[in-house]
């Protein structure tokens, strides 16, 4: 698919999904070893208010990455409650040019909860699942 109708059929989606009531956030990461198969995919956590301790809110597999056009792109799927948005997402990569094996990502979240929070992330992969990140966000 030409990656400006993919990028207008996801933006297009983005918007039907904020007219029913969900709300689209975007989480930048940094990911080392997401060519070599060791990152999978990240957990986004989510602080719960009645215990206090974090809990897995969503999960977004690696589909893959690609290079239409000559942008380097990574696909991923958010699945949050057992299910998922049924949307795959397709966002550019920038690499570094220091570590080329280190890419900056902006991860779209379709926020089903419905309200801000304060949200942690872990990784997962061949070598398992990581802490959670020590810094939390707002989002």
């Amino acid at each position: 698919m030409n990656r400006f109708v993919r990028s207008g059929v996801v933006a297009l989606a983005l918007c039907a999904l904020s007219l029913a009531g969900c709300e689209t956030k975007r989480l930048w990461l940094q990911v080392t070893g997401l060519d070599d198969g060791i990152i999978d995919g990240i957990w986004l956590w989510r602080l719960s208010q009645e215990s206090g301790t974090y809990e897995r809110a969503c999960r977004f597999p690696f589909a893959g990455t690609d290079a239409p056009g000559n942008i380097e792109r990574l696909d991923y799927i958010q699945e949050c409650g057992g299910g998922s948005t049924n949307l795959k997402f397709s966002v550019p990569i920038k690499r570094s040019l220091s570590h080329p094996d280190t890419v900056t990502v902006g991860i779209w979240y379709v926020d089903r909860y419905g309200g801000a929070g304060t949200y942690k992330i872990s990784s997962y992969g061949l070598y398992g699942e990581t802490s959670l990140s020590g810094s939390a966000i707002q989002l």
